[in-house]
């Protein structure tokens, strides 16, 4: 993942500091009337959800290298690596 620059960092220290009356939400009204909402509209059971993973250069390599040899793609690798440390881990309690 990249670095904020100093300069980047300033702007978001600068914007923390506003008060709310300060920014103008025009474009997104506040929504005040809940009452035709639906609680779990989006909601669908036994879906899975990706997570984006960010690896550092030298792993996500040697990953690749692993499951070119494998024949499988990179997230199957990582999910079979990641499967067995979880095993590991209940294993020792």
């Amino acid at each position: 993942m990249s670095k904020l620059s100093q300069k980047q960092l300033d702007e978001l220290k600068a914007l923390s500091e506003l008060p709310d009356e300060s920014i103008n939400t025009s474009d997104i009204p506040e929504t005040v009337d809940w009452r035709k909402a639906v609680q779990g509209r989006f909601y669908r059971p036994g879906i899975s959800s990706s997570m984006p993973v960010y690896l550092e250069p030298d792993l996500m390599d040697f990953l690749s290298e692993r499951a070119d040899r494998r024949r499988i793609d990179t997230a199957t690798l990582v999910n079979e690596l990641l499967r067995k440390d979880v095993e590991l881990i209940r294993a020792a309690g």
